[in-house]
């Protein structure tokens, strides 16, 4: 608990210095007034809710929203969420097809699956999304997003459906 001091910075170092010698003599003790003085019951109640109502976006890669997710439970401190709590959020909130991958990476449903076998999958097809996303970028000098193309198909049916209207007024 010595070198516990030289882990913290700016507010939590000024906090633990001020501390009266000895007054916390165990880890535990420590933990606790630590995550009571600088996690508040509110803003915990907040990243879980983030959390258990986190959404895969339209498209989105499987590396980006784990990525997103992994950043949101760092904000909460280890011992107030359980492992099993972390993938499950994370899966119930997949798109089906997703949820389906997922399930297929190491054969059978993700609920027969431990939180750390569970915690594998994830980082192993993260990996493996990273890679085919940067791998089939390559190729093209511009990339072009579904919402832009859609705008210009619309648009191009739009003139077809106008031409064809002045025609049949001729």
């Amino acid at each position: 608990m010595r070198c516990f001091r030289y882990c913290l910075k700016d507010r939590a170092k000024v906090w633990f210095g001020s501390l009266r010698a000895g007054s916390l003599t165990a880890w535990d003790e420590v933990c606790q007034v630590l995550f009571n003085r600088f996690f508040s019951v509110v803003k915990i109640k907040e990243i879980r809710i983030q959390c258990s109502s986190f959404t895969e976006e339209d498209d989105e890669p499987f590396h980006e929203a784990w990525g997103r997710y992994r950043q949101l439970l760092e904000q909460i401190p280890p011992h107030m969420v359980t492992d099993e709590y972390k993938v499950r959020t994370f899966y119930d909130w997949f798109t089906t097809f997703t949820q389906a991958s997922v399930d297929n990476a190491r054969g059978g449903l993700i609920t027969n699956k431990s939180a750390a076998e569970i915690f594998e999958i994830y980082e192993t097809m993260a990996l493996n999304s990273q890679h085919r996303s940067s791998t089939s970028r390559r190729g093209g000098k511009h990339r072009v997003s579904q919402d832009t193309e859609m705008t210009i198909q619309m648009a191009r049916l739009t003139k077809q459906v106008e031409a064809m209207a002045r025609n049949m007024g001729q």
